[in-house]
């Protein structure tokens, strides 16, 4: 796990704020604005660059709420560490496994899935038996 510095110093070199959306004259304009003691700064970003901003400013919230946590935890043990997937991280984790004969489990993932009911699925068992694999086939 990085340590707290090597978090600070990444945080330093993300950039810091939010993104708003005006529209001005029928134009919609995106910003990021971000807060300099008490003034608010902010500066237009552009359609082609917007989706490397919003990944940068998803890493700093989550570098920031990482180091919250250590500075909270301070000496506790650590009990679990968690990482999280979403859009084409995601999608490149699944397309790993398109090739692979899909487990057995597979349809009941899928259907549970599937379900609108807010619940949460624990699968456990031996050490290789195809748990990630099952559930990365269920995603894709």
């Amino acid at each position: 796990m990085d340590s707290p510095e090597s978090i600070r110093k990444r945080i330093e070199q993300l950039p810091q704020g939010n993104l708003t959306r005006k529209t001005i004259k029928g134009h919609t304009y995106t910003y990021l604005q971000w807060r300099e003691g008490s003034k608010v700064r902010s500066r237009v970003v552009r359609e082609k660059e917007l989706p490397a901003v919003k990944r940068l400013i998803a890493e700093r919230n989550c570098l920031e709420r990482r180091l919250k946590t250590m500075q909270e935890m301070d000496g506790e043990e650590e009990v679990f560490n968690l990482d999280v997937y979403t859009g084409e991280e995601l999608n490149l984790m699944c397309s790993g496994v398109s090739a692979w004969r899909e487990r057995r489990v597979c349809g009941d993932v899928r259907a549970y899935l599937r379900s609108s009911e807010p619940r949460v699925w624990v699968m456990y068992g031996l050490r290789r038996t195809g748990k990630s694999t099952a559930l990365l086939h269920a995603i894709a």
